[in-house]
């Protein structure tokens, strides 16, 4: 069993990093388009081009995610509506990411200050 985990720091400067490791991420090709998924946070990212520049709208969208949850106080909430699990003894968020159909992918965002 793998386990996404979300971490979310508040920095010194006001900045909020996000480290997301094993996420599970659904890919498709469908003649010119590509997509990345993730069916654990009803994220998605979208090219015309090619795999890479889906991953990189998915990572423009998972970031939108973040900021818009965190600056209306709403993470936690999201989070759990989405079946994700809190480690009250470290803060950390953990899903199970069982589907073989799913690619993991780390993600490190770095969200600027809060606002």
């Amino acid at each position: 069993m793998r386990e996404s985990v979300i971490d979310v720091k508040g920095c010194s400067d006001g900045s909020i990093n996000i480290t997301v490791t094993n996420l599970g991420i659904a890919t498709k090709k469908s003649r010119k388009s590509h997509t990345v998924y993730c069916p654990g946070l009803k994220v998605l990212g979208y090219s015309n081009r090619n795999e890479i520049e889906a991953l990189k709208d998915f990572e423009k969208n998972l970031t939108i995610f973040f900021k818009v949850h965190i600056s209306q106080d709403t993470l936690n909430e999201a989070l759990f509506s989405f079946n994700w699990k809190k480690d009250n003894a470290d803060g950390l968020f953990g899903a199970n990411n069982d589907s073989p159909a799913l690619k993991t992918k780390d993600f490190n965002l770095s969200l600027g200050q809060a606002a």
